[in-house]
């Protein structure tokens, strides 16, 4: 298979999704108790790999990863929140039709007519230990998530000939506890460890690895828009038909549809009236006949 050559030079931002890794809140089935990780605690880091398997890391020191490329999508959920519930949908944009509005609780949501919800997410698709995973940062992370991304595309080198950005340096997450009034949850942090060629950056044969993934993400998405671009391009404009107002001889006046009386049409200059012949009350009680 021949992958077309990508040249980096766009910013990121769009997922190919898996489970995503996670930080833990309170609430999360992973510290609750009787769960099958009974050394969890809010604000350490669950990571979720491409293969399903599972990984659990304390919130200090945290994880260290490589982003390959971050993504942002409009995700499209449930009516009501629960922690598993899966996506309907994901959108490169905003539906038109979501307004934001209060619910019952008090708390402000993204909505769409059917009730369900629209969360803008962050995507951070990252190599831990050589192996795949992704992190989702919406809600109160969202913010966070592009910060992150902003910073993470300041990162560019040279490998092979080619100028790459984000996934040739390498970064550690933590959690800290954030509160705004009632509310406390743990919020990521990041770091800056290295870039390709740094003491703490990543090795040349990883961001190689990584390197080949991105391009070829990008190179799908690339083609992706392109082929949505085309589908949503602005069709011509159809031929008149009935029920509009069309140009003739004559003038048709416009109607309803739903009225199946032929059209109407009216010389737009009446016909010279012919000199009078014959007595103009030989006419009376015409317009009295039944025709």
């Amino acid at each position: 298979m021949t992958i077309e050559r990508y040249i980096d030079d766009k910013p990121d931002l769009d997922p190919r999704m898996m489970r995503p890794s996670t930080i833990l809140q309170a609430l999360s089935p992973a510290v609750a108790p009787g769960s099958d990780w009974p050394d969890a605690r809010p604000g350490d880091i669950m990571l979720s790999f491409e293969d399903g398997s599972e990984k659990l890391v304390p919130r200090v020191p945290g994880v260290t990863f490589l982003p390959v490329v971050c993504v942002e999508k409009a995700v499209e959920w449930p009516p009501e929140r629960g922690t598993r519930s899966a996506p309907v949908d994901h959108h490169d944009y905003v539906p038109l039709d979501a307004l934001w509005l209060v619910g019952d609780d008090g708390r402000k949501s993204c909505r769409r007519p059917n009730g369900n919800r629209i969360e803008k997410t962050v995507f951070v698709h990252a190599l831990v230990d050589g192996f795949k995973t992704t992190f989702a940062f919406k809600s109160t992370a969202y913010n966070s998530g592009q910060s992150f991304s902003r910073d993470a595309d300041k990162a560019r080198a040279e490998v092979d000939g080619e100028i790459v950005r984000v996934c040739v340096a390498l970064w550690r997450m933590t959690s800290e506890l954030e509160r705004k009034q009632a509310y406390t949850w743990y919020g990521p942090r990041f770091t800056k460890l290295g870039a390709l060629g740094e003491k703490n950056g990543p090795s040349l044969e990883l961001v190689r690895m990584a390197k080949t993934m991105r391009f070829e993400f990008k190179a799908e998405e690339e083609k992706r828009k392109a082929e949505r671009a085309a589908l949503s391009a602005v069709k011509p404009t159809p031929a008149l038909t009935r029920g509009t107002i069309s140009i003739t001889s004559g003038i048709e006046r416009p109607r309803s549809w739903a009225d199946p009386r032929p059209a109407e049409i009216v010389d737009p200059k009446p016909a010279a009236q012919p000199d009078k012949t014959v007595d103009p009350k030989l006419n009376d009680g015409l317009d009295d006949l039944p025709f």
